[in-house]
């Protein structure tokens, strides 16, 4: 009934802000160090013609893709199971029910838009921090042999959609299976700690499979 749809939108930019904003501490630290590693290492090792070339290859194809969903799964997958693991139990679920709210749209929908939005623009927010200030961090340290313009070139326009398709899929994948476990909690409040643990094992095993 349209007479929810504020509820829902409400809880959909709530989860957003948990999920997103919220992480972008976490994830500037984790997305400038393995930046500042790859370009690092590449630039030592790496013979100069295909240095650029492969920092964009590893890191926005795959690094940071990874680093993202490791941070969702950390935050959002865990806290999600929890969360519905816990209404769970205290009956909230069946009294959304009783009300006539159906759980996929009231529960489901916002957790999984959500961790969809959430997972892109983490990834966008990730590929400049671990290749832009990766690259700046890594010059303080050691002479690169190649600029950062070299590097900018390099990624292609099909390395970022690469990117951005993963981390859609990841996102979707992390918050799914966190209202499954949520949602298949039931007995005892000390199940809950299960639930998190199951969820960011099954959560991390699907995001490499996928990957």
């Amino acid at each position: 009934p349209r007479r929810w749809t504020g509820l829902v939108w409400r809880t959909t930019l709530e989860q957003i802000r948990f999920g997103g904003a919220q992480a972008l501490p976490l994830l500037s630290v984790a997305a400038l160090a393995v930046g500042l590693l790859i370009v690092t290492q590449a630039g030592t090792y790496v013979p100069l013609e295909y240095a650029p070339g492969l920092v964009a290859t590893i890191l926005v194809r795959d690094v940071i893709p990874l680093v993202v969903a490791v941070v969702l799964i950390g935050r959002t997958g865990t806290a999600i199971a929890v969360e519905l693991g816990g209404m769970q139990l205290s009956g909230e679920v069946d009294a959304l029910q009783v009300m006539g709210l159906p759980v996929e749209h009231v529960l489901v929908l916002p957790r999984l838009v959500a961790g969809v939005v959430a997972s892109g623009l983490l990834t966008v927010y990730g590929l400049a921090v671990g290749t832009v200030l990766g690259y700046l961090a890594a010059r303080l340290l050691q002479p690169i042999p190649f600029g950062l313009e070299s590097l900018g070139n390099a990624i292609s326009g099909a390395d970022i959609s690469l990117a951005l398709g993963k981390s859609l899929l990841f996102g979707a994948v992390i918050a799914l299976v966190g209202v499954r476990e949520g949602l298949a909690v039931s007995g005892s409040h000390r199940l809950l700690p299960r639930a998190a643990t199951r969820a960011a094992v099954r959560g991390f095993t699907l995001v490499l499979v996928l990957n």
